[in-house]
């Protein structure tokens, strides 16, 4: 199903590691050596990648910009998110016959930081 969730080996949506609240897109799939989660007084700062063979830009970047929000997301610009003190940036790479998606979660200062 293109555009859905993907599963998870339990039949379980599948999430990205670190990320527990963003959504794998049905035909990415995550490459692990890539991800990076660190965790610090002023948030978190997470990074993972992931990859797909049949989806295309448009496609991936319709399906986070319509799924974020109802996970509490909201646009802050292109291709980038916030949400509760939190930036998330989702880049989309193409190159010969894959896309390369590249997410990053941020901690945003509060102002006057």
């Amino acid at each position: 199903m293109r555009g859905a969730f993907a599963q998870g080996e339990s039949g379980s949506y599948a999430f990205l590691h670190g990320m527990e609240d963003i959504p794998l897109m049905a035909g990415l799939y995550e490459i692990p050596e890539e991800s990076l989660v660190f965790d610090k007084p002023e948030g978190r700062i997470v990074h993972a990648a992931a990859a797909s063979e049949s989806a295309g830009r448009e496609e991936i970047e319709a399906f986070y910009k319509n799924t974020l929000p109802h996970m509490g997301w909201h646009a802050a610009g292109m291709g980038a998110f916030a949400r509760r003190g939190e930036e998330l940036q989702i880049l989309v790479q193409q190159d010969e016959g894959y896309s390369l998606v590249l997410f990053t979660v941020l901690p945003v200062p509060a102002a006057g930081d």
